[in-house]
């Protein structure tokens, strides 16, 4: 079953935006192998932070959601801590910062991409 620019925005607003659980398997299948071009990312340049989502439909499951961060140390969060982490990073704009970027993430992951988003800490 392929995942619609509605499925896609509901997986994620429902994992994004209202902390339903995330799926291990797809992280593990489609986020661990980001490690290293995520984890360069981090340490090219000072006060950098990455992370990702992606989404997978299954017939029987329904759809699911994945998410990786990796912060300026190179500490990897999975799923639920990835979002708490940038929930934590974002704090008092996470849900209008997600919001502004789920067309985004609809539209890469549409096309077959995983977005991957590069943010700096503000100081």
């Amino acid at each position: 079953m392929r995942a619609t620019p509605k499925i896609l925005k509901k997986t994620l607003e429902d994992a994004l935006l209202h902390d339903v659980q995330m799926d291990l398997g797809l992280y593990k299948f489609e986020l661990e192998a980001l490690l290293p071009e995520m984890t360069a990312a981090v340490t090219k340049e000072k006060g950098v932070y990455v992370y990702a989502v992606t989404v997978n439909t299954h017939k029987i499951r329904g759809s699911v959601a994945a998410m990786i961060l990796v912060d300026q140390s190179g500490q990897v969060f999975s799923n639920e801590a990835a979002r708490d982490k940038l929930k934590e990073l974002w704090e008092g704009s996470y849900i209008s910062n997600i919001r502004k970027m789920l067309p985004v993430y609809v539209k890469e992951l549409n096309k077959g991409n995983i977005p991957i988003n590069v943010c700096y800490y503000l100081i």
